[in-house]
């Protein structure tokens, strides 16, 4: 037990200095090498816990996806019993998180780890952060608040209008045009998906 207790935390300090690396340096930096020397153990270390690179990535990714469902789950116990609430609070999470952890955001939703080279456990936090957005839609939908007919096709909507916000504030693609319009990108986030949200809370003829 005492070798597995070592063991495991040599594999999160490297888990840890990795997720510095990225955070810090960007994505571009992250290496075996680089990680083992701020881990200060030998350049082969970390295959003891990794196979190679893309095990390692998926590991960072799946701590992103665990980060981010987190504090969309924070918003929601914020605000329980308001699935309106919930959803625009999750939104500007959900953009907040993007801000603050740019490089980790892109390697989430990047094309750096190939869909061939996704593990299970990756697979798994990715689908379970979508899952507690999609969860605050089906209980609205249960309450009568969000008069829908299909909660997963309004949760891929939701999730792309909050992911196109926080790629083109990131890109800083929305600065020029922004200017005039918010204060913040939280701001204008907010109001966005405050009208989302609202707007699910009335039928129309397609629905």
């Amino acid at each position: 037990m005492a070798i597995n207790s070592k063991n495991n935390s040599l594999r999160d300090k490297i888990l840890e200095q990795a997720w510095r690396l990225i955070m810090d340096k960007g994505l571009h930096t992250l290496s075996f090498r680089e990680v083992a020397k701020t881990c200060n153990v030998s350049h082969n270390a970390p295959y003891k816990y990794f196979n190679n690179q893309f095990s390692l990535l998926c590991a960072l990714s799946a701590q992103g996806f665990e980060l981010l469902d987190t504090q969309i789950n924070i918003t929601k116990n914020n605000h329980p019993l308001d699935p309106v609430k919930q959803l625009i609070e999750s939104g500007v999470a959900y953009v907040n998180f993007a801000i603050n952890h740019e490089h980790i955001f892109e390697l989430m939703f990047g094309n750096k780890i190939p869909l061939t080279n996704i593990d299970e456990h990756l697979f798994e936090k990715s689908l379970q952060s979508f899952s507690s957005l999609e969860k605050i839609i089906i209980d609205g939908q249960k309450e009568n608040i969000f008069l829908i007919d299909d909660s997963r096709k309004t949760a891929l909507s939701c999730w792309a209008l909050v992911h196109g916000i926080a790629s083109l504030f990131i890109s800083q693609r929305m600065n020029p045009l922004s200017q005039n319009v918010c204060s913040s990108p939280l701001e204008f986030t907010f109001e966005l998906c405050k009208k989302f949200a609202h707007s699910l809370c009335y039928k129309t003829q397609n629905n």
